[in-house]
């Protein structure tokens, strides 16, 4: 017998991998190439950006640490959450006496500044400059004649406050660096005072009682009398009462009630905010010479 022979199968060969063409592969790597060149770019971008922000927090710490250090020289240390407040004028000056204070005081600043002197040719002259005109009327104010600015405007609203606090307005900064003397003119009718007004060139009735001087306001723009001053963060702004060592808290409260017409409200320690005791002085609550309270409204 002759043994079986198997048949010979075939053998298949696997057919290549098939491969993308050239073209498409070189397609494909440049979108790659952009797509890695936008990335670098928006982290570049953000990188610029994070220097930015280190810059400026940089520069807010270092005026932060220059106001902690201003603070310390007088004796006051820098207390942070919410202060009062903000005044705002959107009916117009609310204390015509203070802001004339606050007026005379910057005018004899600016005047006690050297005039510039102006080369003309081979002649030196000195030159002074002109006083800013600020014009107040019922419902807007104006600068040197200009554009009416309506009081409730935020703009118009810095600009009376930084002359309330005693400061020139920020806006004239970059123009009178070394300030400059303003002449106010008031023509606002007197109809625009639901109530009874009071300017400095008012006289006091005559049945009038004479007010305590400790109520008085004072050329300088602090209220009382005495050689220590006690500073009030009240809700409508800051000011400053004159005091002596044995002040008590209670006459505190009273000068802020005739003064200022709070009702409800308590004086505060800012450090640990709690009321202070009515009975204890000035000087036991170790706020003399200097010293700084918080005023808050309550709902007593």
């Amino acid at each position: 017998m002759h043994p079986k022979i198997h048949p010979t199968i075939p053998l298949i060969h696997p057919k290549p991998a098939a491969h993308p063409p050239k073209e498409d592969s070189a397609a494909h790597c440049a979108k790659l190439e952009k797509f890695v060149h936008k990335q670098s770019e928006e982290i570049t971008n953000l990188q610029n950006q994070i220097c930015e922000q280190r810059e400026k927090n940089a520069a807010i710490q270092k005026r932060i640490n220059e106001m902690k250090q201003f603070l310390e020289e007088y004796d006051l240390h820098w207390v942070g959450g919410p202060g009062p407040k903000e005044r705002n004028f959107e009916h117009g000056l609310d204390d015509m006496e203070l802001f004339m204070i606050r007026v005379k005081k910057l005018n004899e600043d600016a005047e006690a500044v050297k005039p510039k002197i102006k080369q003309d040719k081979n002649i030196s002259k000195m030159q002074s400059d002109k006083p800013v005109l600020i014009t107040l009327y019922n419902e807007h104010f104006t600068v040197n004649n200009g554009e009416e600015r309506p009081y409730d405007e935020t703009l118009s609203t810095q600009f009376f406050r930084d002359i309330y606090d005693g400061y020139y307005p920020e806006e004239f900064k970059d123009i009178y660096p070394d300030g400059f003397v303003m002449n106010i003119v008031d023509k606002r009718t007197i109809n625009q005072f639901k109530g009874k007004a009071r300017t400095i060139a008012t006289p006091q009735p005559k049945n009038e009682e004479k007010k305590d001087p400790q109520y008085v306001l004072n050329p300088d723009g602090e209220y009382g009398v005495g050689d220590g001053k006690l500073h009030l963060r009240l809700p409508s702004g800051r000011e400053i009462l004159k005091s002596k060592p044995n002040m008590t808290m209670h006459e505190v409260r009273k000068f802020i009630v005739s003064t200022f017409n709070l009702k409800n409200f308590e004086v505060m320690d800012p450090f640990k905010n709690a009321p202070y005791d009515d009975n204890a002085t000035l000087s036991s609550l170790k706020l003399y010479p200097k010293g700084i309270v918080n005023v808050q409204l309550s709902e007593k």
